[in-house]
């Protein structure tokens, strides 16, 4: 429409609307029309989008783990901090008698229960009914157990279903597998390995996957103190304790009252103080290790670390796609002036270009969807989890739609903004300059590689600590040497079975002890030795164990003896360790008297100190003393190369003593290798993210060399036929790339130093970082970018250069 004003003529379009389709269809013809730059981006958003999905889903179901209380946000589980000669120590286990007295003297709780063994593996009971024996994971817990524990009771009082010594509560699984039914089984008596008759007093419903502490059924608390009488002593530690407070209660006033509620018990000094602490037991899941007797991190230092690590996978990915739009901004300017002149407004422009990105990433997280469902199983065998996908779960969809708009902002609003800002008469005068956000192309090119080697760094750390705990000297020999727990009948007929045993070819030597040896936990102060003080109190981790353990385990005995059946005094004998020599100040302790739990005797043997935990924790003082036990683990060492016909040999007198009962066993090498699960899982996640960080990084270079070389493809020909060698336009493609990588490696190694340090701080044993770790990670980064801008300039730098000039 024409229009008159003076002496000027303009015209004036009428005001366009946004045609949705007519938008649609020109950000198809454009995803079309840079084929290869959207299948570049698309694949390094399908695979950010993928993993990180992944590892949300993954966090999703760590998070939901044991909030199965009541209230989840007054039910407690309690912690000791204990104080011994300078250092701090932490740990879950309590008295086993600390419950009811909490209960009974703070008023603010409501509930409290003593538990076996929540913040461990459960014990495996041999349960008799009819003709049938079966095992079963089996916990010990007061009758308040339930009322804070949200189990869901299928018959039964919940309230009341553990009032009496003689109840039993069991699962689903339980009541089907010893009875047949449900209405079978409820009200009936089993009869116990230890010969004890219990009545089935509650059936509840099987617990779901997000509670980490399970079991097949639940024995009143009075039986595990008949059991395990050590319990009863305040000086001992073992079980769990867990609390519920009342409505009004206040947390923090009831901590206070807790802190230091086992003096009255048991005394405290300045050397040696045992102090308490709660933990919301939904918490504790993740949050269970302890730095200088505090609670300091768990897996939740993996939840931490794993959503970093996926928030940068994703950030690598909207760093390529805004850097291929942003340099794709030259080949788009005259559409951009065209259509400016035609009418078009910014905004609109913005609009189209968001579309086009909205678009993209939408198939994007379409097609990585479909890979996570085709992923699931891997990966779910990949972490040692039963993570499904969360089909009805509308807070995942809401996250999917928030994250699809988060990463359309981020990758997609700063190009539309930048190509839209363009003015149509530079642009069609040809000196539009698109140079002016090169600066922040190479900030996110470096930013990509910084990640890249962090994670290529925190890869090799993390494989090299592990590698260290699991070749590191232990003190003892962990090959061929297995675990069998005595269960069932072997309680009761366990002097056939270690006979029988001995006669089996392969069969070196045969011991005893009370737990795992990779796992020794019950700790004690019950300990009197010449010239200690009055008001000296230390603390020693405990065990029983049988005849021929320094010779069963490959222990280095430093003076006197083992445990041996024919010297009748050892049963009131002693080994200790060397950190127990220092912790008594014997010079001399072979043969000088001690009394442990009231019952006297003489240390008979000084043991080299071992590790009989994780790496984590320090070697502590250990005493170690003789019993004739039913109950515990049987240790067998086996000559090399007789594995297969020992196995069979004990396989064949295990049917005997346990007939109709499965042979378990466990090698303690597989045993001490599953202290490090975290470690294992770390190490294996974050060396595929390495390797995505780079592979991503890769196709942003891909990219944007291939971008570089079509920008400059008549330069380059012109270059050579003036004489220019391929080496020099090599070197002038790279070059800017090679810079990227190593001021990426200057920042990127302080930085992951840092965080490794740190990472290693919660290791009493650890590797020394090298500086060639660094080193070996830029190497990495920069042959990945050699590897990628070399071959590309290299095609570039042999093709034709006619055809390159002869296109103007």
């Amino acid at each position: 429409m024409l229009s008159y004003n003076k002496t000027l003529f303009y015209i004036r379009f009428p005001t366009q609307t946004i045609n949705m389709s007519h938008s649609l269809k020109i950000t198809i013809r454009s995803a079309f029309g840079g084929k290869v730059y959207t299948i570049i981006n698309m694949l390094g958003l399908v695979l950010g989008i993928t993993f990180g999905l992944l590892i949300f889903l993954w966090i999703r179901n760590e998070r939901q783990i044991d909030h199965t209380t009541v209230d989840n946000d007054r039910v407690y589980i309690i912690y000791g901090n204990y104080y011994i000669n300078g250092q701090r120590t932490g740990q879950y286990g309590t008295p086993g008698i600390l419950g009811a007295a909490l209960k009974k003297e703070i008023p603010e709780i409501l509930y409290a229960a003593n538990v076996s063994w929540l913040k461990d593996t459960p014990d495996k009971v041999l349960y008799e009914a009819g003709n049938k024996n079966l095992l079963y994971d089996t916990y010990y817990a007061d009758a308040d157990f339930f009322k804070m524990m949200n189990y869901p009771f299928i018959m039964g009082d919940k309230a009341n279903a553990l009032a009496s010594p003689q109840s039993i509560c069991i699962s689903e699984t339980m009541a089907k597998g010893m009875f047949g039914s449900l209405k079978a089984a409820f009200g009936q008596s089993v009869h116990t390995e230890t010969g004890k008759d219990l009545r089935i007093t509650g059936i509840y419903k099987d617990l779901p996957n997000t509670a980490s502490a399970k079991s097949d059924c639940v024995i009143n608390w009075s039986t595990f103190l008949e059991e395990a009488p050590y319990a009863k002593d305040w000086g001992n530690s073992g079980p769990n304790t867990m609390i519920m407070l009342a409505k009004n209660a206040d947390p923090q006033q009831v901590a206070k009252k807790l802190e230091h509620f086992l003096y009255k018990y048991t005394g405290h000094t300045e050397q040696y103080h045992r102090d308490l602490g709660m933990q919301l037991f939904k918490d504790s899941y993740l949050q269970d290790q302890f730095d200088n007797g505090h609670l300091a991190g768990g897996r939740i230092d993996l939840v931490h670390l794993f959503t970093v690590i996926a928030i940068f996978i994703i950030a690598i990915a909207c760093i390529n796609f805004i850097n291929l739009s942003t340099a794709q901004a030259g080949q788009r300017a005259k559409e951009v002036g065209v259509r400016k002149v035609a009418g078009a407004s910014r905004s609109r422009l913005i609009i189209q270009f968001m579309m086009e990105s909205v678009l993209l990433i939408l198939l994007s997280i379409f097609v990585a969807l479909v890979i996570i469902l085709c992923l699931l199983p891997f990966f779910n065998s990949f972490v040692g989890q039963q993570i499904s996908f969360p089909f009805s779960d509308l807070y995942f969809w809401l996250i999917i739609g928030i994250s699809a708009i988060a990463i359309a902002a981020a990758a997609g609003l700063y190009p539309a903004i930048f190509i839209s800002s363009f003015k149509p008469v530079r642009v069609l005068k040809g000196s539009v300059n698109i140079g002016k956000n090169a600066m922040l192309r190479k900030s996110l090119v470096i930013f990509q590689f910084i990640i890249a080697i962090v994670l290529i760094v925190a890869t090799v750390i993390v494989t090299q600590q592990l590698g260290y705990m699991q070749k590191t000297a232990l003190g003892y020999n962990k090959k061929n040497l297995i675990d069998i727990p005595i269960q069932g009948n072997m309680s009761k007929k366990y002097t056939y079975f270690t006979q029988e045993a001995g006669n089996i070819p392969g069969i070196r030597s045969l011991s005893t002890i009370q737990e795992v040896p990779t796992n020794i936990g019950s700790s004690t102060t019950g300990v009197a030795w010449p010239g200690k003080g009055a008001n000296e109190i230390t603390s020693f981790t405990q065990s029983f164990v049988g005849y021929n353990f320094i010779e069963t385990m490959g222990l280095h005995l430093i003076a006197g003896r083992d445990f041996a059946p024919d010297r009748a005094a050892d049963t009131a004998g002693y080994i200790i360790n060397e950190s127990a020599q220092r912790a008594m100040g014997l010079k001399s302790p072979i043969g000088q008297p001690i009394t442990f739990w009231g019952k006297k005797g003489e240390i008979i043997g000084i043991i080299k100190d071992f590790h009989f935990a994780s790496l984590h924790d320090a070697i502590k003082p250990l005493i170690l003393h003789w019993s004739n036990m039913n109950r515990g683990h049987t240790l067998i060492r086996i000559e090399p190369g007789m594995t297969n016909k020992v196995l069979a040999g004990l396989k064949q007198l295990y049917k005997k003593v346990n007939p109709g009962m499965q042979f378990n066993y466990a090698f303690i090498e597989d045993d001490y290798s599953k202290l490090y699960q975290n470690e294992k899982t770390l190490s294996k996640i974050s060396s595929i993210f390495s390797f995505l960080a780079i592979f991503i990084s890769g196709l942003g270079l891909l990219g944007l060399i291939l971008h570089t070389v079509s920008r400059r493809k008549k330069e380059i020909g012109i270059r050579k036929v003036l004489g220019a060698k391929i080496s020099s336009i090599l070197m002038l493609l790279s070059k800017d790339f090679i810079y990227h990588v190593m001021i990426a490696f200057l920042i990127a190694t302080p930085v992951s130093w840092y965080i490794m340090n740190r990472w290693l701080s919660q290791y009493a044993y650890k590797i020394d970082i090298r500086w060639w770790v660094f080193l070996a990670a830029g190497l990495i980064a920069l042959l990945i970018t050699l590897l990628t801008v070399g071959l590309q300039a290299l095609k570039t730098a042999q093709a034709n250069p006619v055809e390159a000039i002869k296109s103007e």
